[in-house]
């Protein structure tokens, strides 16, 4: 086993017990890249963990204890992530399984599909332990195939080969899902992300609360259909769905068919920004799910003009008395920021707010009170009247 010292400035880090520790932290590196490693703060060993150095990232700590065995390590956290899963009222056979530093695996990404399992590393370590890692999860859940999704851009930007394919099992990588009264297909290899937005499912669900009946939806960046599957279902009398990728509205519409929504729902395939610019009708309902206005840091400013400028747009399309589900998953912005935004964009409007609920991920993307990067999702559901 090898071994990292890491600089005195970093007792913070270890006090803190934060998993993913950066380069610059590190003061002196026996090992090779990937290579399990007894980790030092001066003369005390303090931790188990896998020397990275790729990228940014210098250490992935496993546990804080020295020696430890990584394989029996990661077995012991899958068995009790599933454990924490097993208590969840999750109201769905798609979830998350494995969160990273939530569940103290950090650089792995676990998310089950009913029969798929899909595993998605940032981690030359956890790359290390890959076979050992679908072994297990074959073992561990009721799935059929467990494939990889390695061609994340985290991955791309650390330098990490890309590539995507079955680990273990066999078969192909499509399955149907549950989620509540919803049935959706996912493709595991051609998704964004691993398939689905997992993150966003119990948004979904909040949003089929909220429908009283006979509205009509508006959801833009809709991506397979989600939000509006679960609007229509709940008692929304028609849909139209917003995508940019031919693909993804293809997918829409056959799911829309398997709940047999084609009839109450039109797909429409463009960009949302030029949709809204000449959008005529309101509705009821609308839903605002973009991805990532705000890649890093350095975009902020440009990020949230963009911001601003959605959800102006989006105001206009809104009636009173209508319901706002907007969604950022812009670790940049901040929940105060996001209101403030989805505020001044009712304001233009004329419109007034009552926010409903604030939210985040779903309630299986745990993480400890230290991992603030995970919680990078924000949901606000409001309900407007005129100013």
């Amino acid at each position: 086993m090898g071994k990292v010292r890491l600089r005195r400035e970093a007792q913070r880090l270890v006090d803190e017990q934060v998993l993913t520790i950066f380069s610059k932290w590190v003061e002196s590196v026996d090992a090779a890249r990937g290579e399990p490693v007894n980790v030092f703060l001066g003369s005390e060993c303090v931790a188990t963990g896998f020397y990275e150095g790729i990228g940014a990232v210098g250490l992935r700590i496993l546990g804080w204890e020295c020696g430890l065995d990584p394989g029996e390590i990661i077995a012991s956290r899958l068995e009790e992530a599933l454990k924490i899963r097993s208590m969840l009222p999750l109201r769905s056979d798609a979830y998350r399984l494995v969160n990273a530093e939530g569940d103290r695996l950090p650089g792995l990404i676990v998310d089950v599909y009913r029969d798929i399992a899909v595993v998605q590393s940032s981690s030359m370590g956890m790359d290390s332990m890959m076979g050992l890692i679908a072994g297990i999860l074959g073992d561990l859940l009721d799935v059929r195939l467990v494939y990889a999704r390695h061609d994340q851009r985290s991955r791309r930007e650390a330098g990490l080969p890309v590539y995507r394919g079955v680990l273990w099992g066999s078969g192909p990588p499509t399955t149907r899902v549950r989620e509540g009264d919803a049935v959706m297909r996912v493709d595991v290899g051609r998704g964004q992300k691993t398939g689905l937005f997992l993150d966003q499912r119990d948004n979904r669900l909040t949003l089929a609360s909220l429908i009283a009946g006979g509205e009509r939806v508006l959801d833009l960046y809709s991506y397979t259909g989600g939000f509006a599957i679960q609007a229509l279902l709940a008692g929304a009398s028609h849909a139209v769905l917003v995508e940019e990728s031919e693909w993804a509205a293809g997918e829409a519409k056959h799911n829309l068919r398997l709940n047999g929504l084609e009839g109450r729902s039109r797909v429409i395939r463009g960009r949302v920004e030029e949709y809204l610019s000449y959008l005529k009708e309101s509705f009821d309902v609308v839903i605002v799910d973009p991805p990532a206005l705000i890649p890093s840091a350095l975009h902020k400013e440009k990020g949230l003009r963009a911001y601003r400028a959605l959800y102006r747009a989006a105001a206009r399309a809104l009636r009173p008395g209508g319901l706002l589900a907007a969604s950022s998953c812009s670790y940049f912005l901040g929940m105060d920021e996001f209101i403030g935004l989805i505020g001044d964009g009712l304001k233009a409007a004329g419109l007034e707010a009552r926010i409903l609920k604030i939210a985040g991920a779903s309630m299986d993307h745990v993480s400890r009170p230290v991992d603030r990067h995970l919680r990078y999702l924000k949901m606000v559901f409001v309900r407007v009247t005129g100013a």
